[in-house]
């Protein structure tokens, strides 16, 4: 189960980071225009919570606050995906909506996301063991890189001018 795990994750976590550099960055660089800015807004928040939700559920086998604090970063990250979903279809008006090969791209990789969620709290309760170390490994890569790219959309937020 560890494995799938892990693969999960690192599909989960390669999805996204295309989607968010080739699409939200490289493609239509959101965080430059103030029609996009509220959608880049969303994107900032759901990253911050990204790097809580890899060490509070895959870093380790935590339990108790940390579990539970993990367990919060998710529903607010899926409140914030909604209404990212919702935002989209204003924010991209002037390139005329969002391409069919971002929302693909976004299928994907929330089907994986949830996923990977989904598999590791269910280890809890059938596994109760101490994660493997190539689990940990990963996540402590994905959580520092996770780090980067928050700070990197909060200075876009920051650097904004309308």
């Amino acid at each position: 189960m560890y494995l799938t795990v892990s693969i999960l994750l690192i599909l989960w976590s390669l999805v996204g980071s295309f989607d968010a550099s080739y699409y939200h960055d490289k493609k239509y660089s959101l965080h430059l225009h103030s029609e996009s800015i509220k959608e880049h807004l969303y994107h900032t928040i759901r990253v911050i919570c990204y790097p809580f939700i890899i060490f509070s559920l895959f870093y380790k086998n935590f339990n108790g606050i940390i579990l539970w604090i993990g367990i919060l970063t998710i529903i607010i990250d899926t409140i914030f995906f909604m209404l990212d979903a919702f935002e989209e279809k204003n924010s991209r008006k002037k390139w005329g909506g969002l391409p069919h090969g971002e929302y693909i791209t976004h299928l994907i990789s929330n089907t994986l996301h949830y996923c990977a969620i989904t598999t590791i709290l269910l280890s809890k309760t059938l596994l109760l063991d101490e994660y493997p170390k190539y689990l940990s490994i990963i996540a402590l890569v994905f959580m520092g890189g996770g780090a980067i790219i928050a700070v990197q959309h909060i200075w876009r937020l920051y650097k904004f001018k309308p």
